[in-house]
């Protein structure tokens, strides 16, 4: 025998000493006094020690069986082989009396099922129903009055029978379940499920039979759980047999929503440590769910790193490591701040750097450009002269130093905006037929003088019109084709533009430039893309050039959104360079523009600019172009004469005195509205971005940098007069 060091779900078991083996039954009454049966007769244990009972101690038999302990204190034995009631008073540890108790009327058999209800009724079970012996007649203490060794037969009006006819789910009522419930009615097991009985009356009924008709309450069984593993393994069943393949559970832990067992028990992993609470409830087919709910409590002792002592610890230690982790992240905080305030005070010095490098080569592009413009329109003017043919070669001379300076300059400003991430590149429709001719066109009169074949090979695929910057596309092929004709001897410079990729409204073009030239050595292609590099020094002065072009193109390769430009070479075969970029598609309505005979055309200028040689130049320049223009010597004068007469076009130099041309826009687009406004055009040295931005923002059309190229204002002219007719 075990005996439990508490009544909980979590007790402890420990083996009573000198307890007996084989024990059927026990059972302890009100003295405290525990008592035992086996097969070796009654045992009793008081007091930390046991006693052995048997026949002679006056027993009857000593196969005594199931105990049942009368309010009086008697035990009333079932015996297991004879079939016999068995009752034994005790006086102190003394056996006092000894009876036989046998019911007329009541068949002998070996049943298990007996006992008294709160109220003093004896109850015995058979195989034909059940049997109650009522106390308030006073059989029960006649009983006790008996002579030990005695006998005692009982009429048969003493006791009372019990059977389906009165409300019993069977007549099988030989087990081992009764429970004496405290408002004196009985639990009864029998094989057809759990009756529950209360008495009423003379003869009494059953009150509430649980049977198929209305399920029995659930029973918690078995719980096993683990503290190491926090897993409890809980089965549970229910009361009736009768039912049982009928009933359906669903548990609840700590109060939690009710979840559907499939099986007679459940395990539950990940516990927390502390008190659980575990419910059961049942219901059978189409019925409603039991009122009566099974639960259970238990507990799960924490792990050591889940005592308040150690979270105690763990916080003390995280509190210093946090502590810590802040006073490091401080110092690094404070580096960084003070790296950063280096970073930020050499960046500041670099942008200081950067902003007066772009005042300089601002300044320095308007002060080159300016007289610049006056060589090449003086040039251009000494053209339209009848000069001796020995000043045709100085003119020609002239011309090439002045479209070299610049190309030069050109070049310089196009590096620094790149450097600086101030060139941008436009998203705007353009034929892009026309960019290849174009940029073949330039160099067909050098390639002839050299007798060399100057191709394009264009890909049927090609489509016509394209979105992007034509004029950077432009550059790049024109510096590309320059090089090549420049290097090439002998032989062909072949121009291709193929499909490389297509979607449904966008291409990819790779565009190459071949030529059989003197070719690069494979240890200067690595360097060839660096500004002012070129192949060796010999090249450069067999050549000339800066080395700017295949740096700017390769960049502007890259704004636009192409791959990087390639190369290919082999000293005395020849050179190949290859780029792509990907364009989406443009649908363009071409607008036939009609030509303007020179002298024939009706345009109303004036020309807004300071300098007197520079209005020379752009007086005559306009009239070999065949137009006549009026002149303002500054801003006040343009304002004045726009105001008085109607003009189509204002050629406005930007830096004059008194009023400068970015002032006089201002007066003349508030003179004026709709179409009758001139439409004002920048004539200016200064070529940076912010430059021509600040234009365009006082409300000017369009922008012209000094030198003017006779082709881009022959094109700007045109396109006004075009405008006009529309």
């Amino acid at each position: 025998m075990f005996v439990a060091n508490e009544a909980t779900l979590a007790a402890h078991f420990k083996l009573v000493p000198g307890s007996p083996q084989g024990v059927w039954d026990v059972a302890e009454d009100k003295q405290g006094a525990v008592f035992a049966t086996t097969a070796l007769g009654l045992w009793r244990y008081r007091d930390g020690r046991w006693r052995r009972y048997d026949k002679s101690d006056g027993l009857l038999t000593e196969s005594e069986y199931v105990i049942a302990i009368a309010p009086d204190g008697a035990l009333w034995f079932r015996h297991r082989y004879e079939g016999i009631v068995e009752r034994v008073a005790f006086d102190g540890e003394r056996i006092a009396s000894v009876l036989e108790i046998k019911p007329d009327g009541v068949p002998t058999e070996l049943t298990a099922l007996h006992g008294f209800d709160s109220l003093g009724h004896y109850w015995q079970g058979t195989s034909h129903g059940l049997s109650m012996l009522a106390d308030p007649d006073g059989y029960v203490a006649t009983i006790a009055k008996a002579p030990a060794g005695s006998k005692i037969e009982m009429p048969v009006n003493a006791w009372r029978h019990f059977s389906i006819e009165d409300g019993l789910i069977s007549n099988d009522c030989d087990g081992e379940a009764f429970w004496a419930d405290e408002d004196g009615s009985v639990w009864l097991g029998t094989s057809g499920g759990l009756a529950h009985y209360a008495p009423r009356g003379d003869k009494g009924r059953l009150a509430e039979n649980l049977s198929s008709e209305s399920m029995p309450a659930p029973v918690i069984t078995s719980i096993q759980f683990s503290q190491r593993r926090r897993v409890a393994t809980i089965e549970f069943s229910s009361l009736s047999f009768k039912t049982e393949g009928q009933a359906e559970f669903e548990y609840s832990i700590d109060g939690g929503s009710w979840i559907q067992a499939k099986q007679r028990a459940v395990t539950l992993a990940s516990l927390r440590p502390g008190q659980h609470r575990f419910r059961v409830r049942m219901h059978g087919w189409g019925r409603p769910w039991s009122r009566q709910i099974a639960e259970a409590s238990f507990r799960l002792e924490p792990f050591w790193w889940e005592t308040w002592w150690a979270r105690t610890g763990l916080f003390l230690a995280m509190g210093s490591a946090v502590f810590g982790f802040l006073r490091l992240w401080m110092k690094m905080h404070t580096r960084r701040v003070e790296e950063r305030a280096g970073i930020l005070e050499e960046k500041a010095r670099a942008e200081a750097a950067s902003q007066a490098k772009s005042l300089f080569l601002a300044h320095m592009s308007h002060e080159i450009r300016t007289p610049l413009h006056q060589i090449i329109g003086l040039t251009e003017d000494l053209a339209s002269l009848n000069l001796p043919k020995d000043a045709w070669g100085i003119i020609a001379h002239l011309r090439s130093s002045g479209s070299g300076l610049f190309g030069l300059l050109n070049g310089i400003l196009d590096l620094s905006k790149i450097e600086a991430g101030k060139l941008e590149v436009e998203r705007s429709p353009f034929d892009l037929y026309s960019c290849l001719d174009e940029s073949i066109a330039l160099f067909s009169r050098a390639a002839a003088e050299k007798r060399l074949g100057l191709t394009l090979e264009r890909d049927p695929a090609l489509p016509h019109y394209a979105m992007g910057d034509a004029t950077r596309l432009r550059q790049v092929l024109v510096c590309l084709i320059s090089n090549a004709v420049k290097f090439t001897r002998a032989g062909e410079v072949r121009v291709e533009a193929k499909i490389t990729g297509s979607e449904a409204q966008r291409s990819t073009v790779q565009f190459s430039v071949v030529d059989s030239g003197i070719g690069i050595p494979a240890e200067m292609l690595a360097r060839l893309f660096r500004p002012f590099t070129q192949g060796d020094t010999s090249t450069a002065r067999q050549y000339g050039g800066t080395g700017l072009g295949l740096t700017i193109a390769k960049s502007l390769v890259l704004l636009m959104g192409g791959d990087a430009l390639s190369v290919e070479s082999q000293p005395g075969l020849g050179t190949s360079f290859r780029f792509s970029i990907s364009f989406e598609h443009a649908a363009v309505e071409e607008k036939a523009a009609e030509p303007v005979a020179a002298g024939s055309s009706k345009l109303r200028i004036l020309v807004a600019e300071d300098n007197k040689i520079n209005q020379k130049i752009m007086l005559n320049l306009l009239k070999r172009m065949g137009y006549q223009a009026d002149l303002a010597a500054d801003g006040a004068e343009a304002v004045a004469a726009a105001t008085r007469q109607t003009y189509d076009v204002v050629l406005m130099d930007v830096q004059m005195p008194n009023v400068d041309g970015l002032e006089a826009t201002r007066a003349i687009r508030d003179h004026f509205s709709g179409r009758l406004r001139p439409q004002i055009f920048a004539v200016t040295a200064h070529s940076t971005v912010d430059d021509r931005k600040e234009c365009m923002d006082a409300g000017m059309d369009g922008y012209l940098t000094k030198p003017v190229s006779r082709e881009l204002l022959s094109r700007t002219l045109a396109e006004v007069e075009v405008s006009l007719v529309g």
